[in-house]
């Protein structure tokens, strides 16, 4: 995941006061833990490295409005954290994404499209703006 080594490896942890969910980096050779990403009206989970390992992918919960119900959506965040970008902002439900081998799309399922709200696999192009 973040290391090429893959001696560190992305996790989800809930934040103790809060309950939402965090990205954190683990080390798992000294088993030290680095938050990396944490937002007080939001929970992240499924967090997976780019190919290039410049970004995480991840499961947010949008938070509820006064015009819309909270829901999960696609995010990513650079790996030291900034720049939180909301890449999917339809009604129905969005997770599990992963990264495609170049990192050009991003994999995901969703019960978008369809009347009986089931989940199909969707794909999106991924551009990198930086």
């Amino acid at each position: 995941f973040p290391s090429h080594d893959s001696s560190k490896i992305l996790i989800t942890r809930n934040n103790k006061f809060t309950g939402k969910g965090e990205i954190w980096i683990l080390d798992i050779v000294s088993g030290t833990e680095i938050q990396v990403f944490s937002e007080s009206r939001m929970a992240f989970s499924n967090p997976s490295i780019s190919p290039d390992h410049k970004k995480i992918l991840m499961v947010g919960s949008t938070p509820a409005s006064k015009n819309n119900a909270s829901n999960l959506n696609i995010y990513t965040v650079n790996i030291d954290g900034s720049e939180l970008t909301q890449l999917t902002y339809h009604p129905g439900v969005d997770c599990s994404p992963i990264w495609s081998a170049d990192g050009k799309s991003i994999y995901f399922i969703s019960e978008r499209g369809n009347k009986s709200r089931r989940y199909q696999i969707w794909r999106m192009e991924y551009k990198n703006t930086l």
